[in-house]
């Protein structure tokens, strides 16, 4: 790994202020035996930044601001064989041998039952350099899991548990390398759906994530036109007390009312001006217990594949239904995202028939 010059006050200051909040800064200092008394969080930040830290601090630092700033997203591929194919057996060979790039690394794989199914699970770490101005933050190692299952003998699902947006690929190249030319890669592209397709997808998706979760509103939406190097994006908000808030309300009532979304009036302006959806952010609430889950479906990237995240998980108490944000596990979140990207997977293939 390359030797990282020690960090400016500035790039100090700029990490602790803007990607740790203060509670880590202010048990970071204590640790140390600094204490920093009735201090915002700026000036916190600024007073920590000024100290001299050995390699084990910066690199708890470094550590807490990429963990912050990690949103885990769920995506995933099929892929499918002229003939039967054993991936964990080739998975394996892919470890013994090596078969990898510079700084990746894969871990032994566990299996373990959903059902009837038998569901193969490993991590994947490697390394990313990023452009930036702080030289510290510019390489990052980066953990990710990701589960593979057989569909049928010739098809086999991966899906991967996003950290980063490249995660997706790096795994998949790592199969590519390692199978036959026969073999095909199948994602769900936005590429592949027409406008008036795009909106049945997502019209579809509210109403096939889970008979146990009741669909109750649409909280935000993402319209793109244009090249992917010259997008024009439009960014629709349940938060916006305007017309972008009513827009968003007749086309909730619209699906609660199953009518052809493609009716809408503001879909239909949209259409006529060249977009296209790119994204949904659906609230749903439990059929038999008191809690919300707001979850994102997403096309994203180069070319746009889709991923699914969880925005919010609230449990509602008291008379008046009042909503608090609800602590669930990783592995829950994965739970929820793999069933709306499995639903979407169901979708997306119909809309191709």
């Amino acid at each position: 790994m390359k030797e990282i010059t020690y960090p400016s006050f500035y790039e100090l200051k700029e990490v602790l202020e803007n990607l740790t909040n203060k509670s880590f800064n202010v048990a970071f200092g204590l640790e140390r035996g600094i204490i920093i008394s009735r201090s915002n969080h700026a000036n916190t930040a600024s007073e920590l930044a000024y100290l001299f830290y050995d390699k084990e601090d910066i690199d708890e630092i470094r550590n807490e601001a990429y963990r912050r700033n990690t949103n885990h997203t769920l995506s995933g591929f099929q892929i499918k064989s002229e003939s039967s194919i054993e991936l964990p057996s080739v998975f394996e060979s892919i470890i013994s041998t090596g078969n990898i790039e510079i700084g990746q690394s894969l871990s032994s794989l566990t299996e373990e039952y959903e059902g009837k199914t038998k569901i193969f699970t490993s991590m994947m770490e490697y390394r990313k350099r990023k452009i930036g101005r702080i030289e510290f933050l510019q390489e990052e190692t980066i953990n990710f899991k990701f589960n593979f299952f057989q569909i049928d003998q010739k098809t086999w699902q991966v899906e991967v548990d996003c950290v980063r947006s490249n995660d997706l690929g790096e795994i998949k190249k790592i199969f590519e390398k390692n199978l036959s030319r026969e073999t095909d890669f199948e994602e769900i592209e936005l590429n592949s759906l027409t406008t008036e397709k795009t909106i049945n997808f997502f019209d579809s998706l509210a109403n096939k994530f889970d008979e146990n979760w009741t669909f109750k509103d649409i909280k935000h939406l993402t319209l793109k036109r244009g090249s992917e190097n010259d997008e024009d994006i439009i960014d629709v908000s349940s938060r916006e007390e305007d017309q972008e808030s009513d827009n968003l309300s007749g086309i909730t009532q619209a699906i609660l009312e199953g009518k052809n979304l493609r009716e809408n009036s503001f879909v239909k302006n949209s259409v006529e001006n060249g977009y296209k959806f790119t994204s949904m952010t659906y609230e749903f609430d439990h059929s038999t217990e008191p809690k919300t889950i707001q979850i994102k479906a997403e096309f994203k990237g180069r070319p746009k594949i889709f991923e699914t995240s969880i925005i919010n998980f609230m449990a509602k108490t008291g008379l008046g239904a009042e909503s608090s944000e609800l602590k669930i596990n990783q592995s829950q979140k994965r739970k929820y995202c793999s069933m709306l990207w499995n639903a979407a997977k169901e979708t997306y293939y119909e809309l191709l028939k």
